[in-house]
């Protein structure tokens, strides 16, 4: 297993998520927590541009595609530095669907709140060009800007 793989393997741990990514849901929920993580200080190296869902990494895809043949044990002795850890428990939170936004999914709950973080950061796009933005291209998550801007704010990703 690569280093790379291997950090990937140890991040999915610590966020708690799985690396079976059958689903698309899963797969959501991966890009987006990795994503989030990152922005946190986590030192992956994934580039990210827009895509359907949010913030999309085909680096990503490919090293998650093939966490499951790589060699296992190779990451033995490996451990993600203290700052990496404090990355992801910064993030951490942001996994958790809110009770605000009771009823909805983890994997649309994650793409939201990167893609709110992605415009505005990312793409440094005004609020009314993020709203006109996720309106047009996520209608059903429209309702939910509010409270990932809070929840951002509340880790410290978005001031």
């Amino acid at each position: 297993m690569s280093t790379r793989l291997a950090a990937l393997n140890l991040t999915l741990g610590a966020l708690g998520l799985s690396a079976d990514t059958g689903a698309l849901e899963e797969r959501v929920k991966l890009q987006k927590a990795v994503y989030l993580a990152q922005t946190a200080g986590l030192p992956l190296g994934y580039r990210y541009s827009w895509y359907i869902r949010g913030p999309y990494s085909p680096d990503l895809t490919r090293d998650y595609f093939a966490l499951p043949s790589a060699s296992p044990g190779e990451e033995e002795g490996l451990k993600l530095s203290l700052a990496a850890k404090q990355a992801i428990d910064r993030v951490k939170p942001l996994l958790e669907v809110p009770p605000q936004a009771k009823g909805l999914k983890p994997d649309a709950w994650l793409e939201i709140v990167a893609s709110v973080h992605y415009l505005k950061k990312e793409s440094q796009l005004a609020h009314e060009k993020v709203l006109e933005t996720l309106n047009r291209q996520k209608p059903q998550l429209v309702q939910y800007i509010p409270l990932a801007e809070e929840k951002l704010a509340e880790v410290g990703l978005l001031n």
